[in-house]
């Protein structure tokens, strides 16, 4: 019986249980206390109650939405997503609901996934903003900046006062380096948020990247009075401070951009970028000691590391006997500049190791005081200690006075010097190489801008290959060849066509041709570093401001004792700089012509000008067919003649001198009928050649050695005499060439 009433009762309660449980909502508590849990940060308990609340009731879009936030919260994004899904499966009119689904899409780097959420979002909510940013960040980590603009313009259409929009799309176009665009895109976010200082700081940055300087200044000093505790801004004002002013002022603004980081590193210490531009401020003012221990700070700025190893980085410690790796780190003309140091490890009594860029290999391996050299693709041999090639300066203690100069350090492959010395014998004329651009590839847009200050364009070398007895050669490589091919034809150009470097390997051929050239004229590259470290002479034309390598206000650098500075008075201001370069190249031309007049002068034993008549005893009548017939030489002949007849003591030589004399006279006679001047010519030829006819006697009479001042200031006045010599001559010969069109036409 008791057993027939105890089923009795629970059919009954099972019948009540639904009417029960509705009146009692147990969905809704369940939900309630679910967030309750989470608040409290429970969130596995808080997740067994939203699951229990979903299986009271399968259509609680809330309870859906409210777990996968609270999961997503939790960085559990896999289990998220599977709330999110059902919440969208539940309702799926919700832009909210999207753009969270995208967010936990890309938390699991589901990109192209993600993309579609966000435009689904977009879709149901035209002016859900976020949306669109979020698109656009999508292709903005792919770098595709161009799709990711397109997306803000097409926003911006319907969503036209939106600040985010702008001051997003200003980052964009900076990235593509519309910078003129990006401007404008930042300037129309400030005029919606005036006293905003993050849009005063990002169009700072852009104007900087335009060359206004002076404005930017004033915005970031603007941003610092809106938020006097950043950082960023304060840094830049330092860092732009030093791109203002000219030349004359670059001391002045380099030594307040260390008092401006200074107050950077008060107020963060840890400020990476602010360590490493004071390490560069303090390394331009030529404050080693000081620069070189924040140099360090370059890989944190640039969120890179040092190469680790089992072995201990090098710190100063003996190296007798010991095995240490050098490893090149930055650019090609960085590894040529600092390959050096490699030497002074060697005597340490080091086993030096270094290993390069895969291109430089073969380069880096004419090295002799480089035990082993390995590219960067290669195993490494085992070794004791390794050091990052720029840090050795910091552990040696490297000084203004102490900086290794020793030249050459790196060496052309000699049968390679010997094959281009060969090649470019028949080239008599002072040859100058020439590269007007480096490397372009750099990782963000400020680098390339660094980078596109230093180049010019190779018609701006025109002036060079114009001065006269130069022969100019391109050794320029990959990055600016194409533009050969639009130089005018008034600028002659030696090139070496695509199979330079190819062969041999990457800078051999280079290197061989530069130890054969007379003067290597580039811009800031490896070019520069490369001939500078083979004992070439190079001039480097610097943009304004310079790299920190190269200090300030000098023209010549303790890293190489053969090369020089020309820089940039102002910035942009190219043509000052080939000015100053013509006047000096000139200037290098006429001694080279001195010089090689002097080597010819040694291989001939110093004959006298005149030797053909003033050394004979012989009886010789010249005959009439064998004397000159063009009147400039007519000329010239008759007076050097007239000359000889007045000093020869021989009676027998004067007589074929005279006869000699005599015909040339008949010959000149019309000429000199015709024309006045000629006359004043003739008399200044007469008196150019007698004093030639006298220095040469001097020289014959070798009462000086060549190397004496005396000798070489005999050299130079017969030099300047020539070309005084040359110049009447060839008004000499337009006179015969007008007389001759004169007499063609009364004919």
């Amino acid at each position: 019986m008791m057993l027939l009433k105890n089923n009795l009762l629970i059919t009954t309660l099972s019948l009540l249980a639904p009417l029960i449980l509705h009146a009692y909502d147990a969905t809704g508590e369940f939900h309630r206390l679910a967030r309750s849990c989470a608040n409290e940060g429970k969130t596995d308990k808080a997740l067994t109650y939203y699951k229990q609340a979903l299986r009271t009731n399968p259509k609680n879009f809330e309870a859906a939405f409210d777990a996968a936030n609270m999961l997503y919260n939790a960085d559990r994004a896999e289990e998220a997503l599977v709330f999110y899904k059902q919440a969208l499966n539940l309702n799926d009119s919700h832009a909210e609901v999207y753009y969270n689904y995208g967010l936990c899409l890309l938390r699991l780097e589901k990109f192209d996934e993600a993309y579609v959420a966000f435009a689904q979002a977009a879709k149901r909510n035209p002016h859900y903003i976020k949306t669109y940013v979020q698109m656009a960040n999508i292709y903005v980590t792919k770098k595709d900046y161009a799709h990711a603009l397109e997306i803000y313009e097409a926003a911006l259409k319907i969503n036209p006062d939106s600040f985010d929009l702008y001051y997003r799309m200003g980052s964009v176009l900076r990235s593509l380096e519309q910078y003129t665009q990006a401007v404008k895109a930042f300037e129309k976010a400030l005029e919606m948020q005036p006293n905003n200082p993050y849009p005063i700081l990002e169009l700072a940055n852009t104007l900087h990247m335009v060359d206004d300087y002076e404005r930017s200044l004033e915005l970031y000093r603007k941003a610092l009075e809106l938020k006097p505790d950043c950082a960023e801004a304060l840094y830049n004002l330092g860092y732009t401070l030093k791109k203002c002013g000219d030349i004359k002022k670059a001391h002045k603004y380099f030594e307040e951009a260390l008092e401006v980081h200074a107050r950077v590193l008060e107020m963060r210490p840890d400020y990476p970028l602010a360590h490493f531009s004071h390490s560069l401020s303090n390394l331009t003012l030529g404050k080693f000691e000081e620069g070189w221990p924040e140099y360090e700070y370059r890989w944190q700025s640039y969120n890179e590391k040092p190469k680790e190893f089992p072995q201990p980085v090098w710190s100063g410690q003996d190296l007798n006997g010991k095995r240490i790796l050098i490893y090149a780190e930055q650019g090609f003309g960085d590894t040529f500049q600092f390959i050096r140091y490699g030497k002074l490890l060697k005597e340490r009594g080091a086993y030096v190791i270094a290993q390069t860029q895969h291109q430089l290999k073969d380069i880096i391996s004419q090295c002799q005081y480089l035990d082993e050299v390995l590219s960067d693709r290669e195993q490494l041999p085992p070794f004791d200690y390794h050091i990052a090639l720029m840090s050795i300066p910091m552990v040696v203690n490297t000084t203004l006075e102490t900086v290794p100069n020793e030249i050459p350090y790196l060496n052309a492959k000699e049968e390679l010097t010997k094959l281009w010395k060969e090649k470019l014998s028949s080239d008599k004329k002072f040859k100058v190489g020439i590269c007007w651009q480096g490397n372009k590839q750099y990782r963000t847009v400020f680098l390339k801008k660094e980078v596109a200050s230093k180049a010019m364009r190779l018609e701006t070398f025109e002036p060079i290959a114009s001065v006269p007895g130069v022969s100019v050669y391109s050794l320029q490589k990959i990055n600016g060849v194409e533009q050969l091919e639009d130089i005018s034809k008034t600028m002659e150009i030696h090139t070496f066509g695509p199979d330079l470097d190819e062969a041999s390997g990457r800078f051999m051929d280079t290197a061989a041709i530069m130890k054969n050239l007379d003067l290597v004229i580039t811009v800031d590259t490896s070019i520069g570093h490369l001939a500078a470290g083979l004992g070439a002479e190079v001039w480097v034309l610097l943009p304004y401001p310079a790299d920190w390598r190269w200090m300030l206000d000098r023209d010549d650098t303790p890293w190489y004792p053969n090369m020089r500075l020309f820089r940039q008075p102002e910035r942009g201001d190219w043509d000052s700089v080939l000015t100053r370069v013509v006047q000096e190249l000139q200037e290098k031309v006429e001694a080279y012509n001195r010089e090689q007049h002097v080597s010819d002068l040694k291989k001939k034993r110093n004959p006298s000008l005149f030797d053909r008549y003033a050394h004979r005893n012989d009886i010789r009548v010249t005959a009439q067919e064998e004397l000159p017939t063009e009147l400039s030489n007519i000329v010239d002949t008759m007076t050097q003649r007239s000359l000889a007849i007045q000093d020869t003591r021989d009676p027998n030589h004067r007589r074929g001198l005279i006869h000699d004399h005599k015909v040339l006279q008949e010959r000149y006679q019309p000429y000199m009928q015709s024309s006045e001047e000629l006359k004043a010519l003739t008399q200044q030829l007469l008196l150019i050649n007698k004093r030639l006819w006298e220095l040469d006697k001097e020289l014959a009479a070798g009462r000086s050695s060549i190397f004496e001042e005396s000798f070489m200031n005999l050299v130079t006045e017969i030099y300047k005499i020539q070309a005084l010599k040359k110049m009447v001559l060839n008004q000499i010969n337009e006179i015969s060439q007008q007389l001759t069109e004169k007499a063609d036409l009364q004919n």
